[in-house]
């Protein structure tokens, strides 16, 4: 997975949304194959792309950098979807839901 993502000229970035832990869980494990029976379409550049997402960014690649023992790779923005879904959030060891914004009519 990682030479394919190398070697890629375009990538897709996908913010899950908050129904989407196990999805969550299961990209976070090596092993078997993430995508296998997940519903994709196709995005620019043949990327593949979730059917269902908080947020997407398709991105063609801008630069590689060495971190060390990582690479970063820096793309460009080429086109930003948004369903609209409060994204999914993990944060020190855990999922966290968005805090619901306050009534203004009880301040």
């Amino acid at each position: 997975c990682f030479e394919d993502f190398m070697a890629a000229e375009a990538f897709a970035i996908h913010v899950l949304a908050e129904d989407q832990q196990e999805l969550s869980n299961r990209f976070a494990k090596t092993g078997s194959d993430r995508f296998a029976g997940l519903e994709l379409s196709e995005g620019l550049s043949g990327v593949p792309l979730l059917t269902h997402y908080s947020t997407c960014f398709q991105c063609s690649l801008a630069n590689q950098y060495d971190g060390g023992d990582h690479v970063i790779i820096v793309g460009k923005v080429l086109e930003l979807s948004d369903h609209g879904l409060n994204p999914l959030i993990f944060h020190r060891g855990g999922y966290k839901e968005l805090a619901t914004d306050s009534d203004p009519s009880k301040d």
